[in-house]
């Protein structure tokens, strides 16, 4: 019983099990697929390596047809899948290569999809290989190639810049685009453009950025360069690119005022109070110069500002007329001598002669008499040079009876005295007489000299010496005078830097004359200074000095007070520094402390801080100077006072020096504001000037001064202002250089027109063109282009009348040249022949622009009857159209083969194409006749026919049986993404294969490029599968691109390469391109 019920459970058991296998088996898709590698990585370009395996889960057979959806750029190096039959409970392996896109983007995973259909073409299964690629950056900034050139009749030029990113991943760019300063730059819709601003970029992408800049500058030149820098930044990556724009005037007129005028005259008024009539001063001043055939010379001045003042006309005149033929000068006026002292006189008649004594010597005499007051003067004087040694003397005697002074001059010197090799001597000596006739009759006399000695030892070193000395009783500035100086310079290593020391003490005592003739009390003054500075030039744009300095200085003077002497003494610790930075700013200051020392009507003795400071910018004659000084003012020498004891203030000078509209306005600015801390002293004074060209030599001259001053203390509030204006008209006459060159200027005016009629003239309904380069070259004699300094070679662009002006050139022999800079299309210049113009007088030049006609044409390609082609692009290629007369224009073909040429008519052209078809195929006619205008607007077309080819069949036999289905087996083994490396090391053939996969490029070939690399293991390697898939491929280095081309072929013509190409897309291969080395 038991064992009944054993043997039936059993069996109850094995049915139940057997039902529900079954039931999970049919739950089971019947087919299922799979990629072997789920996810692949790679680079960019790559060749990769999968499997994908179908499985059959069904108990019948099933008949597929898988199909490899790829993204876009891939490529797959395997022969298509075709329709097969997976037998039940079976599956199906097949292998794939995979070219990676060279634009996969690598932010995110490339799907490559499975589809499989079954024998309906319904999709009845999916699956997703996954792609991830590597990044790569490779981003750039591209700009126009030539210039870009601004609108002559609105200074505006629009460009655009290229952001391009060829990597695989965003980018984003810092981006920092600057114009020059006479440009002004805004987007192409007028709004104001960031110069520095953050460009994203995505993969494979580009960001066109465009701009409209604007010609600012004030000058108007007729020919200017003006960039934009365009600088980016993204990583480790920097670019620098420049867009050039060129502007070009549409007129040459060169504006000048001639002011070497020789002669003028100025009538005008000056103001002092504009309330007060009487304050009005007329005046007039005039001045010229004149030269004579018999090379004689006049020359005048006159100026009177006290023209409605009572007095002496003369006196209140300030004059000089002279006239000088040859060696002797004679004249009326103002007039003094350097041959002595004292001798001058405002109303004079005037000798001078000067006589050469031989070729290395000169005497000269001169002698003058006031005719208004007593005053008489005469010397005579002595010069020698014979290009080594120089020596000069001179006696003089003036006899002024007005200031009862006669005085009386003795001068001698050598200015440099050859002793021996970089070492010389200078002497100057000078004896002064003056006698007073005063109620007591004195005099005074002396002697004075001064002695330089100048040495040079080795090319480092370099020394002077100087000694001054005047006796006690000389008169003049000399009187009690003993001065020693040193000074040294030594350069070091660098010819731009060096040490210098300076050092001298030099000291006055004397003693004046009162109008009674009696000595006044004795007069002291001492100063001495030393310095050592470092000196450096290296760099011009910041050349300074720097180092310490000692000065100390003693006067003892009579007071004008009750008490008889003011003694000062004081010295000065320093820290000197000056520098010029950039050409512009110039900075001296001078720091340290100051002893001072002051007996007089206070005692003063302590020590303090002294700051001298001068701050100095100027930049193109607009510029403004600090002065700030607290403590003694440093104004080295013997004439310092007391009274710049506490100096503490500070001086503020905006200063004008400028040109405007051509220097048509010439206008200066002088003012000065002074604070005085220590003194609540305030100071200003403005002083401006400006002189304006009218017309025709005609100025007018406005000047003026204003002044004001205020000094407010517990005692007393001083203040007070002043001013005064002047305006004059100037008129200037004669002749100059520039007047006999003014004679032989004349104007050239040219117009380029669009000749709608073809008849060479421009009539009223033809417009002008503009953006059209006029260049204008003055030649010589012989025809060639003149080398001299002045002379005109210069390029303009017409306006939009179609015209430029070429004001004030000289006379001559121009050739003309012509440039469209604009797209003219169907508009030609044809006349080229005639580009020489002689300008003998003004004249308008017309340049006609003849309308083109039109000749259309096509190809038509007939093929062979066994031909192996089925496409073929017709782009591309060159047809020119030619005549007798040496003229040719040319076209290129559209896909289709067809193309327009535009020429001239009234001629008869012939239509070449240009033959790139190798020998397979040929033109039946070339070089076809056109009459242009052709009234039957027939098409010129070209016949190419391919070249017939013999096919030879062989006889097979008929296979047996009907079509069965193959099953596919795969070994089981490891799958290799490499097939390199199914070879194991030692079994390799014993040969070079990477220099039999190297081939040199032939000059004038043709080759099919199947890909290019930077660098040469992957030209290796994709050479390699190149050829495990069939294609005989090799590499060279291509010099212009400095990349690794992959290629086949060596082909004569274009055509051949083109049809190979054909097929290796026909097999796959998508990114082929031609080639052709020149």
């Amino acid at each position: 019983m038991i064992r009944i019920i054993l043997r039936y459970g059993l069996i109850l058991y094995l049915l139940i099990a057997g039902l529900l296998l079954s039931a999970q088996t049919g739950n089971l898709p019947q087919l299922t697929a799979f990629f072997v590698k789920p996810e692949l990585e790679a680079q960019v370009g790559d060749l990769v390596f999968d499997v994908v395996r179908i499985n059959n889960n069904g108990d019948q057979p099933v008949r597929i047809k898988p199909v490899l959806n790829l993204p876009k750029g891939f490529d797959i190096y395997t022969t298509a899948f075709n329709d097969t039959i997976i037998p039940a409970r079976d599956s199906l392996m097949l292998p794939f290569r995979l070219r990676i896109s060279n634009r996969a983007d690598a932010s995110k995973r490339q799907k490559v999809k499975l589809v499989v259909f079954d024998q309906n073409s319904t999709p009845i299964l999916e699956q997703v290989l996954y792609v991830k690629t590597a990044t790569v950056h490779n981003w750039d900034i591209d700009i126009p190639k030539n210039s870009v050139t601004f609108s002559p009749h609105n200074n505006t030029a629009e460009f655009k810049v290229v952001v391009k990113n060829n990597g695989n991943t965003p980018e984003l760019i810092s981006l920092n685009i600057e114009p020059d300063k006479q440009l002004k730059l805004t987007g192409i819709n007028g709004g104001p453009w960031i110069a520095e601003q953050t460009v994203y970029v995505g993969p494979n992408r580009d960001t066109v950025i465009r701009f409209q800049a604007r010609y600012n500058s004030d000058e108007n030149r007729t020919f200017d360069i003006s960039k934009v820098n365009v600088n980016a930044v993204a990583g480790d990556k920097k670019v620098y690119r420049a867009v050039t724009i060129e502007k070009y005037s549409d007129q040459y007129d060169p504006f000048f005022i001639d002011y070497t005028l020789p002669h003028s005259v100025e009538a005008g008024v000056r103001i002092q109070d504009f309330a007060t009539l009487q304050s009005y001063s007329p005046f007039i001043s005039a001045r010229g110069f004149s030269k004579f055939k018999n090379e004689s010379t006049f020359q005048y001045y006159y100026s009177n500002y006290m023209l409605n003042k009572p007095g002496n006309i003369i006196r209140n005149s300030n004059y000089r007329f002279l006239y000088t033929r040859k060696n002797i000068s004679t004249g009326i006026g103002n007039f003094g001598s350097q041959l002595g002292r004292n001798i001058y006189s405002r109303n004079a008649l005037m000798l001078d002669y000067k006589s050469e004594v031989t070729r290395t010597s000169t005497l000269e005499g001169f002698a003058s008499q006031d005719f208004m007051d007593p005053i008489t003067s005469a010397a005579a004087g002595y010069k020698y040079n014979d290009g080594k040694y120089q020596f000069f003397g001179s006696a003089g005697f003036n006899s002024d009876r007005i200031r009862k002074i006669n005085t009386s001059t003795i001068y001698a010197g050598a200015p440099v005295i050859p002793l021996f090799k970089s070492h010389s001597l200078g002497v100057m000596a000078n004896f002064f007489r003056e006698d007073y006739y005063y109620a007591n009759p004195f005099f005074q006399q002396g002697v004075a000299w001064d002695i330089r000695y100048f040495g040079r030892i080795g090319s480092r070193f370099r020394f002077k010496l100087k000694n001054n000395f005047g006796s006690q009783n000389i008169p003049g500035y000399q009187r009690g005078l003993l001065g020693f100086e040193g000074s040294v310079i030594f350069k070091l290593n660098s010819p731009f830097n060096y040490f210098s020391s300076r050092i001298y003490n030099t000291r006055r005592k004397y003693q004046d004359y009162n109008l009674l003739g009696e000595e006044t009390p004795e007069v002291f003054l001492q100063d001495a200074y030393a310095n050592v500075l470092y000196n450096s030039n290296k760099n011009p744009d910041f050349t300074f000095y720097i180092g310490p300095s000692y000065e100390q200085y003693h006067s003892r003077r009579p007071s004008l007070r009750d008490f008889e002497y003011e003694v000062y003494k004081v010295k000065k610790y320093f820290v000197e520094f000056d520098a010029i930075i950039l050409k512009n700013i110039h900075l001296n200051l001078q720091a340290g402390l100051r002893d001072i020392f002051y007996q007089g009507y206070t005692l003063i003795n302590e020590t303090k801080p002294v700051i001298n400071l001068i701050a100095d910018y100027n930049y193109r004659g607009y510029g403004v100077r600090i002065n700030y000084n607290y403590g003694p003012l440093v104004n080295r020498g013997l004439y310092q006072f007391p009274k710049d004891l506490s100096y503490n203030g500070i001086i503020l000078s905006p200063y004008i020096f400028h040109s405007y509209w051509k220097r048509r306005v010439n206008f200066q600015l002088y003012t000065n504001f002074t604070y005085r801390f220590d003194l609540n002293y305030a100071y200003a004074n403005v002083f401006p000037m400006a002189e304006v060209y009218l017309a025709r030599n005609w100025y007018m001259n406005l000047k003026g001064s204003y002044t004001w001053y205020r000094q407010k203390t517990n005692e007393y509030d001083l203040h007070n202002s002043i001013y005064y204006a002047e305006i004059g008209i100037k008129k200037k006459w004669g002749k100059s250089d520039f007047y006999n060159k003014e004679k032989n200027l004349r104007r050239l005016k040219v117009i380029c027109f669009k000749d709608e009629n073809s008849n060479g003239k421009k009539d009223a309904n033809e417009k002008g063109i503009e953006m059209i380069k006029i260049h204008l070259q003055q030649l010589d004699d012989d025809n060639k282009p003149m080398t001299k300094a002045m002379h005109i070679n210069l390029s303009l662009l017409t306006n939009d009348k179609g015209s430029v002006t070429f004001n004030r050139i000289p006379k001559g022999i121009y050739q003309l040249d012509v440039e469209a800079l604009s797209e003219l299309k169907e508009y030609f210049y044809v006349d080229e022949n005639n580009n020489y113009i002689e300008l003998t007088k003004n004249m308008t030049y017309f340049i006609a622009f003849q309308k083109a006609n039109r000749i259309v044409g096509k190809m038509e390609v007939s093929k062979s009857k066994y031909s192996d082609v089925t496409l073929l692009d017709l782009s591309n290629i060159k047809v020119t159209a030619f005549n007798g007369q040496g003229n040719s224009y040319s076209s290129f073909t559209l896909k289709d083969g067809s193309f327009t040429i535009y020429a001239p008519g009234d001629t008869t052209y012939f239509i070449r194409l240009n033959d790139i078809f190798g020998k397979r195929y040929r033109i039946l006619q070339n070089d076809i006749p056109k009459k242009v205008p052709d009234t039957t607007y027939r098409p010129v077309v070209f016949h190419v026919v391919e070249r017939s080819r013999q096919v030879n069949f062989k006889k097979v036999n008929e296979q047996q049986g009907g079509s069965q289905t193959t099953k596919i087996k795969v070994l089981e083994g490891k799958i290799y993404e490499n097939t390199d490396e199914r070879v194991k090391k030692g079994e390799e053939p014993d040969f070079d294969m990477n220099n039999a996969m190297m081939k040199t490029l032939e000059t004038a070939k043709h080759y099919v490029v199947f890909g290019r690399k930077p660098d040469l293991n992957e030209t290796k390697q994709f050479t390699r599968s190149l050829r495990d898939n069939g294609v005989m491929a090799y590499y060279s280095y291509d010099p212009v691109s400095r990349e690794y081309l992959i290629f086949t072929g060596g082909y004569d013509s274009s055509f051949e390469a083109q049809i190979e190409a054909q097929k290796a897309k026909k097999a796959g291969f998508n990114d082929v391109n031609t080639f052709f080395y020149k």
